[in-house]
């Protein structure tokens, strides 16, 4: 697919609003004591923005692939490279910081399913009682990984791709409603039409790129004031309360590709946008660090603390992409391409 930078740069800005979110939360827990419950929920519409972006991503991955078992198999396998190793590794450090320090990882109980359900992307009820991964944010991944089996499944399979895709996700839900086990509830979350959206991008963003400046730019500041003002008073199911808002946002960066390209600012946007997935895997891990240092060092700024973890996140994630996410998804793309060829 063409690189688009504007979709990279929204990548970094939908992690960082998580960051943000989990920051608050994290100086509620230890700084004020006013428990988890207490933080900025709006900063999770990152997840929305991010389920939008996949949604359209997987669409201009997977178009010019021929039906077929090969290529399915090829996109699926370069999902799982592109995914599941930092995945892993992040799960790994997440144990040896239970086992080696304990009490840097309060309310964290290692439990074996839910541990080995975790690495496989199975959503598992875990020791809390909810279907939260080992590490938490490991949640939108498990949705993620379904996301793209149903891609797969429609490569495969052939003919008309999106409806294959879209009555998958229909069945899902419609599942999830007959049968409440936790994997199907978990599975059938409706949040899930948000990879729908993104798809219907895709498909017709040769028409959104058509669309004039100025428009787009309205696209995005609706979106905006949806998510940061008007939604905020109403109550509607997350598709439709971030979901559509979301929409608009990814739209209109689509839309405006051609001003973006021209900004001197866009290169540093995609560099941290490439970053983005381990980014949003790490901060989690930071930020009780630096949360805790806050507090032993009796420093109450919220606004403070939230820059600190703004950078600290991203200049971790940022080496753990050219460190370690990068280098480990070319070493296994390399290895993989011989044995694909001849599948």
């Amino acid at each position: 697919m063409n690189r688009y930078l504007g979709i990279q740069a929204l990548r970094y800005i939908a992690a960082i609003l998580v960051v943000i979110s989990h920051t608050t939360q994290a100086f509620n827990i230890h700084i004020t004591k006013l428990g988890p419950d207490i933080y900025w929920h709006t900063g999770t519409v990152g997840v929305d923005i991010f389920f939008v972006i996949s949604g359209f991503v997987m669409y201009t991955s997977s178009e010019a692939l021929p039906d077929g078992r090969h290529s399915s198999l090829t996109f699926l396998i370069k999902r799982l490279i592109r995914i599941v190793p930092l995945y892993w590794i992040a799960l790994l450090v997440k144990l040896a910081i239970i086992m080696v320090a304990p009490l840097a990882a309060v309310g964290n109980t290692i439990d074996f399913k839910h541990l080995m359900a975790s690495f496989f992307f199975v959503p598992w009820v875990s020791p809390r009682g909810d279907t939260v991964p080992f590490v938490p944010v490991g949640w939108t991944l498990n949705l993620e990984m379904m996301f793209y089996a149903f891609c797969a499944a429609s490569i495969l399979m052939g003919g008309r791709r999106l409806f294959t895709i879209f009555a998958l996700l229909a069945a899902i839900y419609l599942a999830s409603k007959v049968d409440r086990n936790a994997q199907l509830t978990f599975w059938g979350n409706p949040i899930i039409l948000e990879f729908g959206f993104g798809l219907l991008l895709g498909r017709h963003r040769k028409s959104i790129q058509q669309i004039p400046n100025w428009l787009g730019l309205c696209s995005i500041a609706i979106g905006c004031l949806a998510i940061f003002w008007f939604m905020p008073h109403l109550s509607f199911s997350r598709p439709i309360e971030w979901g559509i808002p979301s929409l608009l946002i990814v739209m209109g960066t689509i839309s405006i590709e051609k001003l973006i390209v021209k900004s001197k600012y866009i290169a540093t946007l995609e560099n941290m946008g490439a970053a983005s997935y381990s980014i949003y895997l790490l901060h989690t891990m930071a930020i009780p660090a630096i949360s805790q240092l806050f507090s032993r060092l009796h420093m109450d700024s919220e606004a403070l603390l939230i820059l600190v973890a703004v950078g600290s996140s991203t200049v971790i994630g940022s080496f753990s992409y050219k460190l370690i996410e990068s280098p480990l998804s070319t070493y296994l793309n390399k290895a993989v391409k011989p044995h694909l060829r001849t599948t």
